[in-house]
């Protein structure tokens, strides 16, 4: 497998390639992090014309700056990642990037199979075949939070699903929300453990049992938080730990705190006799006895 070697230019502010048709190719995993180019700051332009990128897991990663493209191909980038970020198969646009004459085919990614927009972008005369978002949205643009494209020359609002084009305008869930639904994961991993301690009277066994759990509802609640966020800037691994971790950490706490209540509750027993004296027949001694003993008893 070949990795690409990526080059920094600093001290440049404009950046033209001109490709003269040549192909700028790299064998890559779906999951290499292979980047043709990653725009980082403001105030930097990078154009290119003229040539095919292909085999990348990103080709353009442009998180501020512009980038201007004329008559270049874009084919067969895929990104596939376990936990990361894999949104934009040919393109990640956070920036400014204009597209002329363009070609994507066959680029593929979680959202944007071709293209991931959380900036401004702006096609004129391009074309997509046989881009997939996988599992995701925008076979070949998805249009995140705040992100703006125009589309030979028309402002795209909203989804567009026809021969030519697919698009998906996604939209995160609010703050609220992703707080409501991490507290209600933490908060039930805590009362389950707490009841399953409360029931058993065993702390170990009610902290495996809220622990078990914790760990499932919170994985649960992180692949439900995540998902539902289409902004490049969203803490994934944070929201990820709360999720799970607060979950477990709840969990086994309940069980613990509910194991000694339980263990609290219930009776226990002594060996030997528990004597009564029932004040209603008096004279009367009344002997229990917990176990089977042997006792000797004398009788006057």
């Amino acid at each position: 497998m070949q990795k690409h070697n990526q080059t920094r230019f600093p001290g440049f502010h404009v950046f033209n390639v001109a490709g003269n048709g040549a192909i700028i190719k790299t064998s890559s995993d779906d999951r290499d992090e292979n980047t043709w180019v990653k725009m980082e700051n403001d105030g930097i332009t990078f154009s290119a014309n003229n040539l095919t990128v292909t085999g990348f897991n990103t080709g353009l990663e442009n998180m501020a700056g512009t980038c201007i493209f004329n008559r270049v191909t874009f084919k067969d980038n895929q990104k596939d990642y376990i936990f990361d970020r894999d949104w934009g198969g040919a393109m990640l646009n956070v920036g400014i990037t204009m597209c002329y004459n363009c070609h994507f085919e066959n680029n593929e990614a979680k959202h944007g199979g071709a293209i991931f927009n959380q900036g401004y972008l702006h096609l004129d005369n391009c074309s997509f075949v046989n881009n997939d978002a996988e599992n995701g949205e925008g076979d070949d643009i998805c249009i995140g939070d705040n992100g703006e494209l125009i589309y030979d020359g028309q402002n795209i609002p909203s989804n567009i699903s026809n021969n030519e084009l697919h698009v998906t305008v996604a939209k995160s869930m609010s703050l609220a929300e992703t707080t409501l639904i991490e507290t209600a994961c933490i908060v039930g991993s805590l009362l389950v453990g707490t009841i399953a301690g409360i029931a058993t009277a065993n702390p170990l066994i009610g902290a495996t049992v809220g622990g078990v759990f914790g760990l499932a509802v919170g994985g649960l609640c992180a692949s439900v938080v995540i998902n539902s966020h289409y902004d490049v800037h969203f803490n994934r691994l944070k929201h990820a730990l709360i999720c799970i971790g607060g979950s477990v950490a709840a969990g086994i706490v309940g069980g613990i705190v509910g194991g000694y209540i339980g263990s609290s509750l219930t009776p226990t027993s002594t060996n030997g006799a528990r004597i009564a004296e029932n004040a209603a027949n008096k004279g009367i001694l009344s002997l229990v006895y917990d176990e089977a003993e042997a006792i000797e008893m004398t009788v006057l």
